[in-house]
């Protein structure tokens, strides 16, 4: 159908006073379902400040409470590797999210993905998606058997003398982050995500007071082989 047949048949609706106010005010149950729609969309979205929590939770972590320990042992190396891979993981990111947009006709950019899974079946429609997924679901339940590990590795150091194996405070710790699998979106999440980015901060902060109210005792130059003067 031609454009000017379009526009024809529709001043022919128009010129229907019945059909005009069917057109102008739609059914009660669609606009019920327009607005339900327009809720759930809504509900979906979380602001910037809970995206940057939620990436800050996932890239930050105890690990950061070592670099003084690998600058120690790695020198130069490690300053080098932390001044670059920032840049790496930039580039990569940003092809990520390109591959999110397409353009169209008109020469606009528009959304056609939005998670990992679909970008792999971009790349092979048959399998991509499943290996993506696959890859996604095992490096998580790793990290998640990690976290357990050093949750119990830590409790046992903080309190000796209790009567708890590794076992037991692996246990504990599944017990109380299970509620954590009810869990429906990422905007949720994102106070979780919160309180450990606090807690990061906390520990850190501790750390660095400990290591300056402690500097003459630690002797950092004669621990890196640095004689005195």
């Amino acid at each position: 159908m031609t454009k000017e047949t379009q526009s024809t048949g529709y001043r022919l609706l128009r010129s229907d006073p019945v059909l005009t106010d069917e057109l102008e005010e739609p059914p009660e149950s669609i606009q019920e379902e327009l607005s339900t729609d327009d809720k759930a969309a809504a509900t979906d979205k979380s602001p910037l400040w809970k995206a940057v929590v939620n990436l800050m939770s996932d890239i930050e972590g105890t690990g950061l409470l070592a670099l003084p320990y690998v600058i120690a042992q790695s020198g130069l190396v490690a300053i080098a590797a932390m001044a670059t891979l920032p840049f790496i993981a930039f580039y990569t990111g940003a092809i990520l999210i390109d591959c999110l947009y397409e353009e169209n006709d008109a020469g606009e950019r528009v959304r056609v993905g939005s998670n990992y899974k679909q970008l792999g079946e971009a790349c092979s429609p048959r399998f991509g998606g499943t290996i993506v997924s696959a890859i996604q679901l095992v490096e998580l339940f790793l990290l998640a058997s990690l976290y357990l590990v050093l949750f119990a590795s830590l409790s046992k150091g903080i309190f000796p003398d209790l009567p708890l194996s590794d076992k037991v405070w692996m246990l504990l710790a599944a017990a109380v982050s299970l509620p954590t699998l009810f869990v429906k979106n990422l905007s949720q999440v994102a106070w979780m995500s919160l309180l450990s980015v606090i807690a990061l901060m906390v520990a850190v902060v501790s750390v660095l007071a400990y290591g300056i109210a402690h500097e003459y005792s630690w002797a950092p130059k004669r621990n890196l082989g640095v004689e005195y003067r």
